[in-house]
């Protein structure tokens, strides 16, 4: 079972930190975690820095072979994060992994689907299984399960 999540974890990074968005395309759209405002695109050291030395990391080459993926696991959170061969390191991706992690409108795992369109309004995409926001350059996803949030992912489009 171990060997199996560390799979997926792997694949995970692999797949949402191929291709970030640049600094300069990034939205409104963020999750917040211990205080620390996180969106798709910032400065990698800055959010770790702010963030605390806490966790834990696991690095592969970047599928497109031009740099590292990284993912930084905290207790309630993950932060996955793209850095090229030149230039400055960025997260690529943020997803919370319990109930401890909350956005700055209060929203997290086990958040009903009804509090997410209260707090943010109608999703740019719904169905029974997700409620999808997408902003400049990044996407919010709330995974759903019987009406009530099993995942909050944040990640560039």
């Amino acid at each position: 079972m171990k060997r199996m999540t560390l799979v997926l974890t792997i694949v995970l990074v692999l797949l949402c930190a191929c291709a970030p968005a640049p600094a300069d395309e990034t939205s409104a759209l963020l999750l917040s975690y211990r205080g620390v405002e996180l969106t798709v695109g910032m400065a990698a050291d800055e959010a770790i820095a702010r963030l605390g030395d806490d966790y834990t990391v696991t690095e592969a080459e970047s599928c497109a072979g031009q740099g590292m993926d990284r993912m930084y696991t905290y207790s309630s959170m993950r932060l996955y994060v793209f850095a090229p061969v030149e230039g400055e390191a960025v997260v690529s991706s943020v997803s919370y992994t319990d109930d401890g992690a909350q956005t700055a409108q209060g929203l997290r795992i086990g958040s009903t689907s009804s509090d997410v369109i209260a707090a943010l309004g109608e999703a740019d995409e719904a169905d029974d299984a997700r409620l999808i926001y997408r902003g400049k350059g990044c996407v919010l996803t709330f995974g759903l399960r019987d009406g009530v949030v099993v995942s909050v992912v944040l990640s560039g489009e």
